[in-house]
Formats: C-alpha cells, sequence, structure tokens
C-alpha cells in the first residue's frame, strides 16, 4: 500500500500538518454535535477527575500519593488532551459561524488552488494527497502540536493502562467504586467516542510519544521506589524483584507502540469507512 509506505517517511515523526480544521472537524455528524459531544466529555472528566483527587486526599493519611500512580498520570493526559481540544472546537466552531474559514490560509496560495483545497476538505476526503501536504506545508499552530501530542499519547496509553489494570493487577479484593471505575473504563470511553468522530491525523510513526511518556514514568517510578521504600504497584517491586520489574516495564512500553499501531489500522478504517458513509450522505 503506498499510502502506508509513504507513513513511513522521517518527516512523519514530526508534528506538521497542512489542515487545522481537521483536528475540529467531525465526520459525516454536524460540526455542532462534535462540539456538544466534546464540550460535555471535558466537563465530566475534569469534574469526575478532581472529585476523585478530593477524595482521594480526604480519606487517605498521604493525599498526595495520587500523583505517583500511572493511572493519575493517564487520566492527567486525558483531562488536558479533552479541554484543549474542547476550546479549540468552541473556537473554530465561532469563526466558522462569523464566515470565516480557518482551515487552510488563504494567504499562502493562489484563489484556485485554495477553492480546490476547501473543496476536498468540505466532501469528507479523509487525507489531500502527500504531494499536497507538502506543498501547502504545515499549517498548525503550537496549540494544535500540543493537542495532537497529547492525543497521541492518550488513545494507545489510556487502552493499555485500562488493560493492564483489569488483566494484570484486578485481584478481586479491590473496591470496586465509582472513581476505580471511572479511572479504569469510562476514561477510555471517553477517549474512543472522541476517537471515533474526529478528523485528527494519525501517524504510524508517532508511537514515540507514547514510548516516550511510559519511559519518563519508569524514570519517576524508579526514583520514587528507591527514594521513599514505597511500592506503588505490586507486581513492580524494584527491591524485592528489580529484574521482574524492569521486564514488565520493557514489556509495557513495547506494548505501547504495538497499541498504536493497531490504532493506526482502526483509524485507517475509520477514515474510509467516514468517506463512504459521506458520499452515500450527498448522493441521498
Amino acid at each position: 500500500m503506498p499510502a502506508f509506505k509513504k507513513e513511513f517517511k522521517c518527516s512523519n515523526f514530526g508534528l506538521s500538518y497542512h489542515c487545522v480544521g481537521d483536528f475540529y472537524r467531525p465526520q459525516c455528524i454536524p460540526q455542532i454535535a462534535l462540539l456538544v459531544i466534546r464540550v460535555i466529555i471535558a466537563l465530566y472528566t475534569t469534574a469526575s477527575m478532581l472529585a476523585d483527587m478530593v477524595d482521594f486526599f480526604e480519606t487517605k493519611s498521604n493525599g498526595g500519593r495520587w500523583f505517583v500512580f500511572f493511572t493519575s498520570w493517564n487520566y492527567l493526559t486525558c483531562v488536558f488532551y479533552f479541554i484543549l481540544v474542547t476550546i479549540g472546537t468552541i473556537s473554530y466552531y465561532s469563526k466558522k459561524r462569523q464566515g470565516c474559514d480557518p482551515d487552510v490560509p488563504m494567504s499562502s496560495m493562489n484563489p484556485n488552488q485554495y477553492a480546490s483545497t476547501t473543496d476536498m476538505l468540505e466532501s469528507g476526503s479523509p487525507d489531500l494527497s502527500t504531494e499536497s501536504e507538502e506543498h501547502l506545508g504545515n499549517r498548525l499552530s503550537c496549540y494544535e502540536k500540543i493537542i495532537w501530542l497529547f492525543f497521541n499519547i492518550s488513545i494507545a496509553v489510556c487502552t493499555l493502562v485500562v488493560a493492564s489494570y483489569w488483566i494484570v493487577l484486578f485481584d478481586g479484593s479491590q473496591d470496586l467504586d465509582f472513581f476505580n471505575i471511572d479511572r479504569h473504563g469510562i476514561i477510555l470511553a471517553m477517549v474512543l467516542i472522541d476517537f471515533s468522530l474526529h478528523r485528527i491525523p494519525y501517524r504510524v510513526l508517532h508511537f514515540v510519544y507514547p514510548m516516550i511518556f511510559f519511559i519518563l514514568y519508569f524514570i519517576f517510578h524508579v526514583i520514587y521506589s528507591f527514594a521513599s521504600e514505597d511500592v506503588i504497584y505490586s507486581p513492580i517491586n524494584w527491591q524485592d524483584n528489580p529484574t521482574k520489574a524492569g521486564i514488565l516495564f520493557l514489556v509495557i512500553i513495547v506494548l505501547s507502540g504495538v497499541f498504536h499501531f493497531v490504532f493506526y489500522w482502526i483509524d485507517y478504517g475509520k477514515k474510509l469507512l467516514g468517506e463512504k458513509c459521506c458520499q452515500t450522505n450527498t448522493m441521498a
């Protein structure tokens, strides 16, 4: 597949993209519907995370320990992503309502090229050709790049966190209260709902970002464990069995890349399906 081979260009390690609107436009649903869904998700996840923190600080003698769990790192990442992308979607929708077209800046291309590019964007085409992308260059601000970075981390990491908890860590003795279920289930549902609706580009080589995120936590985990002699997760005990702990972390880091690759193909199929649905709706 030519498109798949082009994914392995070194430039795709970066965060350059030709269309700002793909971060805020939906597939085959009204723009206002995506905006409302993102507002609800952002409000819910923010309120739930803050409530979880308050509950932890009130019921635990060492409330600051909330921040040492990887589940908390994952939740913070997801919440930051939802807040940033929701604010961006509101701004994008407001500009469209005012008659502006923030998708592709007109200043850098002639009017005929601008019109044809805008037509492709509005028709539901999942991506422009690689040649068009290279010609248009990067149109993303630092804001969209941060959104893209948090998205790349959240989708693979959240899936791996939830899967690891139920398969490895959960032994039936934990209390399945609301916050436990929310941290290890509902948050993933929110991420997948957003993922199924938006058009944010997915790059194979962006697997490095969730891997780096896990490596950063790995470094923190080692330092914290030896400094405090606190065992955060019983299967990962650096004092008693450092070899097992290192192997588990290595497996998790590799799996983060595997999950990212799996979601690339899910995203590819999602966009193909979305393109066909949009064409069907247009013909109808």
